[in-house]
């Protein structure tokens, strides 16, 4: 089995694992690279990190990329089942996609308060973000165009952590009070919900779909729940505060972190035994496992690294230093990226080292794979949100002139018109200051969602604060209690955003409210929005 190697230097880590099983191993045919890329957020970096993981012909390379600037505090990661976006939660309330191909960020897709935990079904149609810190609610977010649904409130206050079934129909959400709440996928709503003594910090559903796996994180143990019957089974006991979970691939283990005493407890499902714990770096936070099911990889929150675990010994490796605060992992499948010439190989052993080599240049087929960049073109797909042309469809309106045009009579219509046409002015606002996490803001001083009675174009959104606030704060424009593409971020240490590009269209009935959202505390006073509205 090889020894991993850092790319570009090809020198040796053999020491990283007991003889004889390597740190990281992939069933290669020689001739062929592999390669699988783990991403870690980097919560206090506000950045993730890439790390590639390349196999040919036998030897295998790792290399750290630079890291991926995203917005604030990044918390967990999720990877589409065909490998092409990563998605990133961030305590700002929104998700930042990442092309894989390109390691490029798009839009941020704003959700609730505090986005802590997302899943994406097995077809990659959908991801499902826990919004946590009271929030009480999971936001659905459709794939194909990047846009995020209406909230689904769940049976707790404080979801943390959220996985799907491999069949694709149900949603599990847990809770920090001991909820776990059950979505049906098909329709987004609550399906279900089953109780706990125990807060509970993370969620893991084995391939079968027979049993999910929470961990308690005041409990010390992970319980498992039979899904068949949703009912829980005996606690397994683990290490102090587990963290995070994840099953290997064929479902005979599940490795738990514990934040508390800084390792990770195998578990044997069959029997529901743990192992002895595994000693990784300080406050091991999450953790994810290689397709095929070699190696696990756990994030080391206070240590800014990640230790690999051979599954097969489970022995720590050396640690892969990344950026501050590791917080979330997860890793693509294995892909193949290119073919290298086995003509050198013929000649004589000797030759082997420059075959590889040449495999290297082999991995230009990647070059090929930039093909994938022209997938950016469903990025542009968003544009069809830019289908507020069909605002300008309001243009009918002037229409109802030519009505007018009947006679003097129609012209007093016209005059009555005259409302419309010159812009008005709406918004709202709160006295004093804001409450933990976010508020919302309605028309005058109302709270609620309320209707505008008249169809109408709102443009040239505005949010002010007589006091600075003292962490970003995200402000969106909510139609009938769905995000618009109306969105403005106030900066820290700033008291006022605008947005002077995007428009949301309602009718009648619809109804509006302003939603504002920031990490834990502000200090930020009378918030006050306004917008023009003809």
């Amino acid at each position: 089995m090889p020894a991993i190697v850092a790319a570009g230097s090809l020198a040796s880590l053999a020491g990283a694992y007991p003889a004889p099983a390597a740190a990281l191993s992939f069933i290669s045919t020689p001739g062929t690279i592999y390669v699988t890329t783990i991403y870690v957020s980097n919560s206090e970096g506000e950045s993730v990190t890439p790390i590639k993981l390349e196999s040919s012909g036998g030897t295998e390379t790792q290399s750290t990329g630079k890291e991926i600037r995203v917005p604030y505090e990044p918390n967990a990661v999720a990877i589409t089942p065909d490998g092409k976006t990563a998605y990133v939660t961030n305590d700002d309330g929104g998700v930042t996609p990442i092309d894989v191909a390109t390691n490029t960020t798009g839009k941020e897709i704003l959700v609730g308060v505090f986005p802590c935990g997302i899943a994406i079904t097995p077809d990659g149609k959908a991801a499902y973000v826990a919004n946590g810190f009271f929030s009480g609610s999971v936001t659905p977010i459709t794939l194909a165009t990047n846009t995020a649904g209406a909230e689904i409130a769940t049976g707790g206050g404080v979801p943390d952590a959220v996985a799907i079934t491999p069949d694709g129909k149900t949603a599990y959400v847990t809770d920090a009070f001991g909820n776990v709440s059950l979505i049906n996928v098909a329709t987004n709503t609550l399906s279900g919900e089953i109780h706990d003594a125990e807060g509970e910090a993370a969620i893991a559903i084995t391939p079968d779909g027979k049993t999910a796996y929470i961990a308690g994180s005041t409990a010390s143990s992970v319980t498992p729940i039979n899904l068949a019957t949703n009912t829980f089974g005996t606690a397994i006991p683990t290490g102090k505060s587990p963290s995070a979970i994840a099953i290997t691939p064929d479902g005979k283990t599940a490795y738990v972190t514990n934040e508390g005493s800084n390792s990770v407890t195998p578990i044997n499902l069959a029997t529901g035994t743990p192992g002895s714990e595994i000693k990784v770096g300080k406050s091991p936070s999450a953790i994810a496992i290689t397709p095929d099911g070699k190696t696990a990889f756990v994030t080391n929150f206070a240590s800014n690294s990640v230790t690999p675990i051979n599954v097969a010994t489970n022995t720590p490796g050396t640690e892969i230093k990344v950026g501050k605060g590791p917080a979330g992992i997860a890793i693509t499948a294995k892909s193949t990226v290119g073919q290298v010439s086995g003509t050198l190989g013929n000649n004589g052993g000797g030759q082997g080292e420059p075959t590889g080599a040449t495999g290297a240049a082999g991995a230009t087929g990647a070059t090929g794979a930039s093909g994938a960049t022209g997938a950016t073109g469903e990025t542009g797909a968003r544009g069809v949100s830019g289908q507020t042309g069909p605002t300008g469809a309001t243009g009918a309106t002037g229409a109802t002139g030519a009505g007018g045009v009947t006679g003097a009579t129609g012209a007093i219509g016209s005059t009555g018109a005259t409302g419309p046409v010159g812009p008005q002015t709406v918004g709202g606002g709160l006295g004093g200051g804001i409450g933990p996490f976010g508020f919302n803001m309605s028309l005058n001083e109302q709270t609620t969602p309320s209707p505008l009675w008249v169809a109408g174009t709102l443009s040239h959104f505005t949010v002010h604060f007589t006091a600075a606030v003292s962490a970003n704060t995200v402000l969106v424009l909510q139609k009938n209690g769905i995000n618009t593409p109306v969105t403005c971020t106030v900066a820290k240490g700033a008291n006022t955003c605008s947005d002077n590009t995007d428009t949301a269209v309602f009718a009648p009935s619809d109804t509006v409210l302003v939603r504002g959202s920031y990490p834990l505390l502000n200090s930020a006073t009378n918030p006050s929005w306004s917008a023009t509205y003809k």
